[in-house]
C-alpha cells in the first residue's frame, strides 16, 4: 500500500477501490506514501504474481516551467474467484500533477441495481472486443519488461474464449510522454474497443487538426493539460462519451456516481492495432505536434512510431527484444533491452498449494466465504423465527410472572449464539 499511495493520500481506482484518502489504514501503519527519494526518478515496482506494475517519476521536460510528479500503474491481476475484481485486465491508471488522467469506474455500490451494467469492460481502459463477456477470460500475463534511463516498457497479453487476443505495449518516458500500443486479433471479425476514461472533474476537447485524432484533456484542478493523439492500422472510430447508459460508458463511482468523460476508440477486427500517445503539458503550453504516425508495422514485435514534438521529434522503434528511442537530431540513442517474464515468476501454484494445505488442516474454518456466511444467515433467520413463535406462545399461555422467567431463555440463547459466532465460527 505504501508504494501505491500518492502524496495526496489517494490510490488508483483499481477494481472495487474508492479514490478516498487512505486514512483508515493509519492505525495499521500502512498509510504512508513511499519515501521522497523513491518518487523522484524512474522508480519501478514489478509484481508479476499479483499482476501489478508501478512507476513513479518526477521530472521537468525541456521547455516546461516546473517539475511534475507522475504515477503509472498497470493492472493484469487474475486470481481464483476474482472477488472484487472488475473486468479491467491490462488497464492503466495515469496520475500526474495531482490529477487522474486515465482511470477506471472504481467501487460501484453493491446496493445499486445497475452495478452489473456499470462494471463492464467499458469501465476502464482495458482493451476488449465489443460484446465480450467479462467471464470468458484466459489468464492475462506479462510478456516483457525493460527499464533504462528512467523509461519503462511493459508488454501484457490476454485472450478470451472464441479466439480474441490482445497485446498491450506500454512505454513511459521521462519526457512525461506515455505511449500505449494495442494489437488485436480475432478470426471471427467484429470490433475491438478501448474506453479511455478520465476523472469527472476533467473535460475532453477535440483539437482540430484535420484528422480528428487529437484531443486535449483539461481539469478544474490544474492548469496542466494532457494532449492525446490516437492512430491505428485503419483510421479508428473515435468519439467522446459522457454518462451513457446503454451500455454504461463514462461513469465514475463516487457519492453519488457521476458522469465522466471518456475517449471511446474502436477499430475493426480480425487484425488491427491502435496507438495512444499522451503528453503532459505544463500550464497548457503545447508540446505535442501534428502527425503522430506509425511509419512501420510488420508485427506487434516489429514497428516504428513517429511522435512529433514542437521542440523535437521522438522516434520509437520496437525490434523484438529491444526498444530504441531516438530524440530529434541527437546522437544519443536510448536502447531498452527487454527481458522475457517467465511462467515461474507469474505462477501462484505454491501459494494455492499452501492455501489448500491450511484448508485441509483447519477443515471448515476456511470454507468459501459466500457459502460459509450463507449457511449462518439461514440459521440465524430460522432461529429468529423460532424465537418469535416461542415468545408468542409464552405471552399467550403463561402468567405474567412466569413470562419474565421464560423470556430470559431466548435472550440468553441469542447472547450465547453471538459469542459463539465471534469466537468459534468466524
Amino acid at each position: 500500500m505504501a508504494q501505491v499511495q500518492r502524496p495526496d493520500g489517494t490510490i488508483p481506482r483499481s477494481g472495487d477501490t474508492k479514490s478516498n484518502r487512505v486514512t483508515e489504514l493509519r492505525s495499521m501503519g500502512l498509510d504512508a506514501p513511499p519515501p521522497e527519494n523513491q518518487r523522484t526518478r524512474g522508480t519501478v515496482r514489478f509484481y508479476p504474481k499479483s499482476g501489478y506494475a508501478l512507476r513513479w517519476h518526477a521530472g521537468r521536460p525541456a521547455g516546461q516551467p516546473h517539475e511534475t510528479l507522475s504515477q503509472l500503474m498497470a493492472v493484469w491481476g487474475h486470481f481464483p474467484h476474482r472477488k472484487h475484481k472488475q473486468p479491467d485486465d491490462l488497464s492503466l491508471h495515469l496520475w500526474a500533477g495531482g490529477i487522474d488522467w486515465w482511470t477506471s469506474v472504481g467501487y460501484w455500490p453493491f446496493t445499486g441495481g445497475d452495478r452489473a451494467q456499470a462494471l463492464n469492460w467499458a469501465g476502464s481502459n482495458a482493451p476488449h472486443r465489443v460484446g465480450e463477456s467479462s467471464q470468458a477470460l484466459h489468464r492475462p500475463r506479462a510478456n516483457y519488461i525493460g527499464t533504462r534511463d528512467d523509461a519503462l516498457f511493459l508488454e501484457l497479453t490476454r485472450g478470451s474464449k472464441g479466439g480474441f487476443r490482445v497485446k498491450r505495449q506500454v512505454l513511459a518516458l521521462p519526457e512525461q510522454v506515455w505511449v500505449i500500443v494495442d494489437a488485436y486479433e480475432d478470426r471471427r471479425g467484429g470490433t475491438a474497443r478501448t474506453v479511455w476514461l478520465t476523472d469527472n472533474d476533467n473535460a475532453i476537447e477535440p483539437v482540430d487538426n484535420g484528422n480528428r485524432n487529437r484531443y486535449r484533456i483539461t481539469s478544474r484542478g490544474t492548469s496542466d493539460t494532457l494532449a492525446v493523439s490516437v492512430v491505428g492500422s485503419t483510421p479508428p472510430t473515435i468519439r467522446v462519451a459522457n454518462g451513457e447508459t446503454n451500455p454504461m460508458i463514462g461513469w465514475i463511482a463516487r457519492r453519488p456516481s457521476r458522469p465522466a468523460p471518456a475517449l471511446v476508440v474502436e477499430t475493426p477486427l480480425p487484425s488491427s492495432w491502435t496507438a495512444n500517445v499522451a503528453v503532459l503539458e505544463n500550464n497548457g503550453t503545447p508540446r505535442l505536434g501534428n502527425g503522430v504516425s506509425m511509419s512501420e508495422w510488420t508485427s506487434a514485435h516489429q514497428w516504428s512510431l513517429i511522435v512529433p514534438m514542437l521542440n523535437s521529434k521522438l522516434e520509437i522503434r520496437r525490434n523484438k527484444d529491444s526498444i530504441i528511442i531516438r530524440r530529434g537530431n541527437e546522437q544519443r540513442v536510448t536502447n531498452i533491452a527487454l527481458r522475457g517474464v517467465t511462467n515461474e515468476e507469474q505462477s501462484y501454484a505454491p501459494e494455492v498449494s499452501a492455501y489448500r494445505e491450511q484448508k485441509n488442516l483447519y477443515s471448515g474454518r476456511l470454507d468459501p466465504v459466500e457459502d460459509y456466511r450463507l449457511k449462518m444467515t439461514w440459521l440465524v433467520l430460522g432461529l429468529g423465527l423460532a424465537s418469535l413463535v416461542f415468545i408468542l406462545l409464552v405471552c399467550r399461555l403463561l402468567t405474567p410472572r412466569s413470562r419474565q422467567l421464560a423470556l430470559a431463555l431466548p435472550v440468553a440463547s441469542w447472547m450465547g449464539l453471538n459469542v459463539w459466532l465471534h469466537v468459534v465460527y468466524f
